[in-house]
């Protein structure tokens, strides 16, 4: 049976599969009407990334500067239809259980106010709604400023009369900041997005000039790393919990979703990641409630400005070791997720100092937990009495204890149980305590969800 848009977890991939792996001409060489062959292939292997929503862009103007120059002219010479293409993907889509998020470039048109942009929205809608895998309609990426978002406000709106079961897409820039917040609460008073999106990028990288003479145990301690240009040091930008800290506060006052994009491919200043920092990324935001999750990106792409690498996908089509860390960790978030998704963050508390503005564990302990004993954790506490503790330590595995609060403890035969989520299996299981003291293993940046019930 088909997923319904709502009891999923839903994950995301931006740049997707491009339009020369997704079909072949076919034709038997005399005809001038041109024939296509879609490779169910590429669908089925995107549905067991773990993918739930396929990014449909393809041979646009923006997949064609993602590749180098020498290619661009060859790729411009494709010719694309856009409607019949979207079409024969959805159709594939239903069959392999995924979403589509569409790209057309009438909602483009839209968006300079054409003439007759109406209509060509009407048309759009009327060629895409008989699909059960139609998703969402992609607005925009990024804008910029209250003229751009008010913009999006008129084509949501119209849409959302013409189709009112398709959600309207947008992605929201990153930022810190007062007037950042107040631009974020501006998009959402206007658009009313069904979620609210946004992009964060922490892990980066710098080019170390004069290059240094290292000795080995520089190299060791995993701060800096060789690229063949020189020798590069890893740092990670701030901002990256005040930026979530926004977004999960707007979430909560305008009981609004929010959903959030992993860094994944290397690019420009954005370093190669370990699967403790994909896991850091991926479970600090469930920690701050995201009920969706998107990756940037699937597919290795190249630009005119910046060399991509460690896409799930590579530039030639064959699988990455990337490919097989997300699907693992998207598993376990198919698991997990389903329960932040149904919950409302009550309260998310830091252990171990951070530069960005955040809320630390309070002293005398937190919802039902009294104590916490950790060196660097995020406690993310939800309405129906569960907990996602998060190892903010991306390198090495911690070891933490805590307590549950005194009205917890057993008490005149009122007792109650700690139950851990295994992300594997999806059963809750019963831990134990030792002198009323819990122990819990945590891999580099993960989490482990956690659940207090009476007896």
């Amino acid at each position: 049976m088909f997923n319904t848009k709502s009891d999923t977890y839903h994950i995301f991939f931006w740049k997707s599969i491009p339009i020369s792996f997704l079909r072949r001409e076919i034709g038997d060489g005399f005809s001038s009407e041109k024939k296509y062959i879609y490779d169910e292939a590429r669908i089925r292997e995107a549905a067991e990334s773990g993918m739930t929503i396929l990014d449909c862009q393809y041979d646009d103007l923006s997949i064609r500067m993602h590749m180098p120059k020498s290619e661009q002219e060859e790729a411009a010479k494709y010719f694309c239809n856009e409607e019949e293409v979207n079409q024969e993907i959805l159709k594939l889509c239903e069959k392999y259980n995924l979403f589509c998020n569409i790209s057309d470039d009438r909602i483009k048109k839209a968006l300079r106010n054409e003439p007759d942009w109406q209509q060509g929205l009407e048309d759009m809608v009327k060629a895409y709604r008989g699909y059960s895998s139609l998703f969402s309609f992609h607005i925009k990426d990024e804008p910029g400023t209250r003229e751009e978002i008010d913009q999006i406000a008129r084509i949501k709106n119209y849409l959302a009369q013409l189709c009112p079961e398709t959600e309207s897409y947008v992605n929201l820039l990153p930022g810190n900041g007062a007037k950042y917040e107040a631009d974020v609460e501006y998009f959402i008073e206007q658009v009313r997005p069904a979620i609210i999106s946004y992009d964060r990028y922490y892990f980066c990288k710098r080019k170390l000039e004069p290059q240094p003479l290292l000795s080995s145990d520089e190299f060791i301690s995993e701060r800096l790393f060789t690229q063949i240009d020189g020798v590069y040091e890893k740092f990670d930008a701030g901002g990256y919990f005040e930026n979530m800290e926004i977004i999960h506060r707007q979430s909560l006052k305008h009981n609004i979703p929010w959903m959030t994009t992993v860094l994944l491919t290397q690019h420009a200043h954005y370093r190669e990641l370990t699967e403790g920092e994909l896991r850091y990324e991926v479970f600090t935001a469930l920690a701050y409630g995201a009920t969706r999750m998107s990756y940037y990106t699937y597919w290795t792409y190249h630009t005119v400005n910046f060399l991509y690498t460690n896409g799930m996908i590579e530039r030639d089509g064959s699988r990455t070791r990337y490919y097989y860390i997300v699907q693992n960790i998207n598993r376990e978030l198919k698991t997990v997720g389903p329960y932040i998704k149904k919950s409302r963050s009550s309260g998310v508390y830091h252990i171990g100092q951070e530069t960005d503005n955040v809320v630390y564990w309070p002293e005398n302990g937190a919802e039902f937990i009294k104590s916490i004993y950790a060196s660097r954790l995020i406690a993310g506490f939800f309405d129906d009495q569960t907990v996602l503790l998060v190892n903010k330590d991306y390198r090495n595995h911690q070891r933490i204890s805590f307590r549950l609060s005194d009205r917890y403890q057993a008490s005149q035969g009122n007792e109650s149980i700690l139950l851990r989520l295994d992300k594997v299996t999806g059963k809750w299981l019963r831990c134990y305590a030792y002198q009323g003291q819990y122990f819990l293993d945590l891999q580099p940046g993960d989490g482990e969800l956690l659940r207090v019930e009476r007896v």
